[in-house]
C-alpha cells in the first residue's frame, strides 16, 4: 500500500511539474517579448517576397513582389531604405493589363522620397516624416494596437517557419468591416529569437490563400552605410513635394 502511494505522489508531482512547464503564453506575453527584442534593434535588414493571387467573378488579380529593406534606428527617428520590383496582371471582364513596377522609398529621418518607375516613366515625391504617426519597424506594440483596431487577434499554436521556430497570429476583421467581404482571416509568423516577422498569410472568406509573403536574409544590428538613407533623383526627374495633409502612412 505504501508503495503504491509513493507512487501516486511522484505521478502527481511529476504531472504538476509538467503542467507548469507546458503552460501556453498568452497574446500579452508574446507581444511584449516581441517589443522587447525588435525595441531594442539599432539596425534591421531583410528581403521580403510577396505574392498575391485573387479570383472573383468580377476581377481578378496576381502580382510579384521582391523587396529589400534596411532601417536604423534613431529613437525619435528612422532611417529607412526599400528597393522593390512589382509584376501584376489585372483582369476585370475581356480587359487585362500588364504592369511593371520598380520602385524605391527613403527616409533620411526627416522626409520620405518615393521614386517610381512604370515602363520607363519615371515620377518622384517627397513628404514631411513623422515617426508617431507612421509605422515604425522598432515598435511592434503600436504595430499591435493598430492591428486590433482593425482585427480581432488570437494566439494561435508555435510552428517552424524555415527551421525557425515562430510565434503564429490569427487575425480577423471586426464584425461590420467591408473588407469582410473579400478577406477572411490572415495568419502571422513571428521569429521567436530575433522577434521579426518571417511570414504572413491571408485567406478570403472561403479559405483560399490570396496573398503570402516571406521574409528571408534577415540581419539585426549590421552597419549600414548612411549614403544608403540619401536620396537623389534621377537626372531630369522633378521630386513633388506632398501637402501634409495628403501624407500616407509609411511605404
Amino acid at each position: 500500500m505504501r508503495a503504491h502511494a509513493r507512487i501516486a505522489a511522484i505521478a502527481l508531482a511529476v504531472c504538476a511539474v509538467t503542467a507548469v512547464a507546458v503552460r501556453a503564453e498568452t497574446i500579452d506575453e508574446v507581444k511584449k517579448k516581441i517589443h522587447e527584442k525588435v525595441s531594442k534593434y539599432k539596425s534591421i535588414q531583410y528581403t521580403l517576397e510577396m505574392k498575391t493571387d485573387m479570383d472573383t467573378p468580377q476581377f481578378k488579380m496576381s502580382s510579384t513582389t521582391r523587396q529589400t529593406a534596411q532601417f536604423v534606428n534613431k529613437g525619435d527617428k528612422i532611417l529607412a531604405r526599400m528597393e522593390s520590383e512589382t509584376s501584376s496582371t489585372q483582369k476585370m471582364g475581356e480587359q487585362e493589363n500588364k504592369q511593371e513596377v520598380k520602385s524605391l522609398d527613403v527616409c533620411d529621418g526627416s522626409f520620405w522620397y518615393s521614386l517610381a518607375d512604370q515602363g520607363g516613366e519615371k515620377t518622384a515625391t517627397k513628404r514631411k516624416a513623422d515617426v508617431k504617426k507612421e509605422g515604425n519597424p522598432f515598435d511592434p506594440q503600436n504595430g499591435f494596437k493598430q492591428m486590433e483596431e482593425h482585427f480581432d487577434v488570437k494566439l494561435m499554436p508555435d510552428e517552424t517557419v524555415n527551421g525557425k521556430p515562430a510565434w503564429v497570429f490569427e487575425m480577423k476583421l471586426k464584425p461590420g468591416n467591408p473588407a469582410a467581404s473579400m478577406m477572411g482571416r490572415a495568419l502571422a509568423y513571428y521569429d521567436k529569437e530575433t522577434g521579426v516577422s518571417l511570414k504572413g498569410v491571408s485567406f478570403d472568406p472561403a479559405g483560399k490563400p490570396t496573398s503570402t509573403s516571406t521574409t528571408t536574409d534577415v540581419k539585426i544590428d549590421a552597419d549600414i552605410p548612411a549614403d544608403r538613407f540619401v536620396f537623389k533623383a534621377p537626372e531630369g526627374v522633378t521630386v513633388q513635394e506632398m501637402p501634409e495633409q495628403q501624407m500616407p502612412g509609411m511605404p
